[in-house]
């Protein structure tokens, strides 16, 4: 089957989405900072005291670098977590394309399209607030493929392992942003929301921007890894995408060869954010770390690499006190 498509944001679809944004309960965390207290879990009191050393080194990161820390671990087989910020809404920057994601093979899965079936490539998008025109960015495989037709697993796979802008808004039109919200409220993710199309400059200088919580993306890594979005043949699918991920700076970075990481990757100015599932020898876990509010211009100010530095050492203290733990 071929779908053609144009965007059209109508005013019902806006009004939508401009509810979503209203009513969700939590503010951003660069924009309300309380001091916030750790969720810790564990079975044990070894396990206690290593998951509050996990969330004391967070919090000093945070005092050493100047900037604000969200991290949601859970290894739910051996009853282990943390949260630090795990509640509080972050700019998404690309970890929102995993429930794009996920809303793409959901509805393959309930027969609404195939993921074989083919699609126009078209750049030329129209703003959620004011239907302002305006092209979006592409590179690599999607630049080549303008004005041609290209499959629906080929265009989620740009999504997610380059984290191609262009791909992710024709999907985003394909499904529905409110729809997408949607789906994450099924999976239990309380907030966090797809409000938007990427490079919608006119709606992101008047507030909409698309938030995510470290929680929320952590759960949908374990209903992805679990099978709760759809059947085994496009988990399947949506794993090895996830694992075929090319920017591998933040939380594989240091971890031991070998142990494979499917993740989502997303930065945007002052931003750094990692989002997986890691497939350890001694079980797969979750883990997701954001880092927000940087600019990298201050002596106290992290930088870009410095952000990433620092995901990626939280992602090797959680690999390492677990595996400790369960020696």
């Amino acid at each position: 089957m071929k779908i053609n498509f144009h965007l059209q944001f109508t005013t019902v679809v806006f009004c939508t989405l401009l509810l979503c944004a209203c009513t969700t309960n939590k503010s951003p965390a660069f924009l309300e900072d309380s001091g916030p207290m750790p969720e810790l879990t564990a079975r044990t009191e070894a396990g206690s005291a290593a998951m509050q050393r996990i969330a004391d080194y967070i919090a000093a990161r945070e005092r050493e670098l100047n900037c604000l820390i969200g991290v949601s671990f859970t290894d739910p087989v051996n009853g282990l977590a943390v949260s630090h910020r795990g509640n509080e809404l972050f700019h998404a920057a690309s970890t929102m394309k995993v429930p794009v994601m996920i809303e793409v093979f959901r509805r393959a899965e309930a027969g609404e399209w195939a993921m074989s079936d083919r699609v126009v490539v078209d750049p030329n998008f129209k703003s959620f607030l004011d239907n302002t025109p305006y092209v979006v960015d592409a590179r690599g495989h999607m630049e080549t493929m303008i004005g041609k037709e290209e499959t629906l697993l080929k265009i989620t796979e740009q999504m997610i392992v380059v984290s191609d802008n262009l791909a992710t808004n024709i999907l985003i039109t394909m499904c529905g942003a409110a729809n997408i919200t949607e789906t994450m409220r099924k999976l239990g993710v309380e907030d966090g929301y797809v409000l938007r199309c990427v490079q919608d400059i006119p709606a992101f200088r008047n507030g909409f921007s698309n938030r995510m919580t470290p929680g929320g993306l952590t759960r949908m890594m374990e209903a992805i890894e679990n099978g709760e979005v759809a059947g085994a043949a496009s988990t399947g699918e949506m794993k090895r995408i996830l694992l075929d991920q090319e920017y591998n700076d933040m939380i594989p970075r240091h971890l031991p060869d070998g142990i494979e990481v499917g993740h989502k990757t997303g930065s945007i100015t002052g931003h750094r954010h990692d989002t997986a599932i890691v497939y350890s020898p001694d079980g797969t876990y979750f883990l997701t770390v954001m880092v927000a509010e940087y600019d990298g211009a201050g002596e106290d100010e992290p930088g870009d690499d410095g952000a990433k530095q620092a995901v990626a050492d939280i992602a090797l203290l959680v690999h390492e006190t677990r595996a400790e733990l369960l020696r």
